[in-house]
């Protein structure tokens, strides 16, 4: 469910610092507290987009977030997350299908993504939605950070394969969709 809301955007926030606060690592190099302050900033739709899970009783469960990045025609996922009491029901992958969606739109012509996995379970499931990881496309900070990215133009296998040979560079082609986010391996550290 997209936010369109004063409510909704606070839950937003919310769903987003208890994102922050389940990592073991500190957010600030990615200026995460201006990030929030300037909410929704580079989420505000037309460009990008926020979108909340919610329980059947309306309470908001779950974040995930879109936004624009350059170079021109790029765009990231951000922050998805689902509260410890709303994992298990497949909310996670629901968001995942809701932001490839959004993406997808002719508001957001975006031909590739990239999404940042923080468990083996998230890269499956992101693998499950045909990412593959990618060179970095960034200096990242934290040691073990993983890139990918997955085409937002449907294609058949033979296609895909010829895709991905041609787009070997991590770099964001026009209308493109990119992310990513800390794996964080125990005992890695920052940089």
């Amino acid at each position: 469910m997209p936010v369109r809301t004063a409510n909704d955007l606070a839950s937003a926030v919310k769903l987003f610092r208890a994102y922050a606060s389940s990592l073991d690592i500190d957010l600030s190099y990615q200026d995460f507290e201006a990030e929030m302050e300037a909410m929704p900033g580079k989420y505000a739709p037309p460009a990008g987009e926020l979108l909340l899970a919610r329980y059947s009783n309306s309470t908001p469960v779950g974040c995930v977030g879109l936004r624009p990045t350059e170079p021109q025609g790029c765009c990231e996922m951000k922050r998805r997350y689902v509260s410890p009491e709303g994992r298990r029901f497949g909310l996670g992958e629901r968001l995942v299908h809701a932001v490839v969606k959004e993406a997808k739109r002719d508001r957001l012509p975006r031909d590739e993504a990239g999404y940042p996995p923080l468990n083996d379970g998230a890269i499956a499931l992101y693998r499950k939605f045909g990412f593959e990881s990618i060179e970095p496309y960034y200096e990242p900070p934290l040691i073990g950070t993983i890139f990918m990215r997955r085409s937002l133009i449907d294609r058949s296998p033979q296609q895909s394969a010829l895709h991905s040979e041609q787009t070997s560079s991590p770099g964001c082609h026009p209308r493109a969709f990119r992310h990513s986010s800390p794996f964080r391996p125990e005992g890695a550290g920052m940089r």
